[in-house]
């Protein structure tokens, strides 16, 4: 497997389904020299998924978010593809994971955080599908995720706390913070 960087930025030097030659040469401490040609194909990213949740709108801790993937294409030899689920969220700007990368699973259905209070509570969500060699696609939606009513407060977080299953935690589950 070549896998290539850009030494100026890091970001990947080849362009999804396009064809590459690469010239290897060897010379001896003669000055005798040889060489040998390969050519690869740059595998594509899978395509053509469509991304679903439901419902669109909801409340913070309460409303159970489904969120579907299906139709996705991409080369046989880089099949079976993963789906992962995640969230940006604007104050970090960066995708937090809901769902890591599963085999198969295209659908999960979460709690969401509260959505951006200075852009009228929306939350952006998305799928990335991910084929064998890494190489992926992802498609988002905006949702509006809203605070519970002050008077539910209390109760939803009491509940939501209760309802966490220590029992079946696993310690790659536990994250720092």
């Amino acid at each position: 497997m070549i896998l290539a960087t850009s030494a100026v930025d890091g970001s990947s030097i080849f362009t999804s389904g396009s064809g590459y030659t690469f010239k290897f040469t060897a010379t001896n401490s003669y000055g005798r020299s040889d060489f040998d040609t390969i050519s690869v194909s740059a595998g594509r990213a899978p395509w053509g998924g469509n991304f679903t949740v439901t419902p669109t709108n909801g409340t913070t801790m309460i409303t159970p978010f489904k969120m579907t993937t299906k139709d996705w294409k991409d080369d046989a030899t880089s099949l079976p593809l993963k789906y992962s689920f995640g969230y940006t969220a604007s104050e970090y700007g960066t995708r937090r994971i809901l769902r890591a990368v599963k085999l198969f699973a295209n659908a999960t259905t979460e709690a969401m955080p509260l959505g951006d209070s200075t852009n009228e509570y929306k939350l952006t969500v998305d799928v990335r599908a991910i084929d064998q060699i890494g190489a992926y696609s992802s498609i988002e939606r905006t949702i509006t995720v809203i605070s519970p009513p002050t008077n539910q407060r209390n109760s939803v977080a009491s509940n939501t706390i209760s309802n966490i299953d220590t029992t079946s935690a696993k310690a790659e589950d536990v994250v720092e913070v």
